[in-house]
């Protein structure tokens, strides 16, 4: 099989309600993107959330990343491409590329672990990797993830109990509603002065609901940290890349 067959694509219309004031997509929907194809893609593949689970595994989300020359609008058509790339020790990666009419605009990465549901610890599924071998894989396309830097400075800024409108079909908050509470984190003059050029979350530990999160906030440069915390222990850490308008 070749790389370009190997790659998976869905093409997005931004909709008024997946994008902020200024008639940018939001966080959240470039989130909800990836997550969409990556898990179209990996059913088509035969390692998807069924065949997993019946496999005695199920995927969990530990780092995702994506970048962007510009973000995209309202009414635009964004075309996602996806495709798995190996793995890194227990980790297995996956590239995304993002294009308007054809034009290559960003790109997005992913770290994923195989938890096995009876130990309830990361593992490498021999199911999928003998799915993985039928693939071609481009060894180019391995990457790695910097860890988030510690928020040792940060402020914080504020309080948010988690509820059920949070949570996804595991009970825990969806992968994508981290994007929300980040931005919740920042003010307003902040999102109005600058575009978030690339969003890079580390996930840490399980949230779930009636958690109450305190959301603190460090500026570097033209980079925020902010860092989700219960009872004081680091829950998830994001790292934002600014861009003043």
């Amino acid at each position: 099989m070749s790389m370009q067959n190997v790659k998976y694509k869905e093409t997005f219309t931004i909709k008024t309600y997946e994008a902020d004031f200024l008639q940018r997509a939001k966080p959240i929907t470039i989130l909800a993107y990836m997550q969409e194809v990556a898990t179209n893609h990996a059913s088509r593949l035969g390692f998807g959330y069924e065949d997993s689970y019946q496999n005695g595994f199920i995927w969990i989300l530990r780092n995702s990343k994506y970048e962007f020359d510009r973000i995209p609008k309202l009414d635009e058509q964004l075309e996602v491409y996806t495709w798995p790339v190996g793995l890194d020790g227990l980790k297995a990666l996956r590239r995304f590329e993002f294009k308007i009419n054809g034009e290559l605009v960003g790109h997005g990465y992913t770290h994923w672990l195989m938890l096995d549901l009876l130990k309830n610890k990361p593992i490498i599924s021999e199911y999928f990797i003998r799915k993985m071998e039928a693939l071609y894989m481009d060894q180019n396309d391995i990457f790695q993830l910097r860890k988030v830097p510690a928020c040792s400075q940060g402020k914080r800024r504020k309080e948010i109990m988690i509820d059920h409108t949070f949570l996804d079909w595991n009970m825990h908050v969806n992968n994508i509603m981290y994007a929300d509470l980040i931005s919740s984190a920042l003010t307003f003059e902040e999102v109005e002065q600058y575009d978030i050029t690339s969003l890079q979350i580390e996930y840490l530990k399980e949230c779930r609901q009636k958690d109450v999160l305190e959301l603190y906030v460090e500026s570097r440069k033209n980079h925020l940290i902010i860092e989700g915390r219960k009872d004081s222990e680091a829950m998830f850490r994001a790292l934002l890349e600014l861009k003043v308008r």
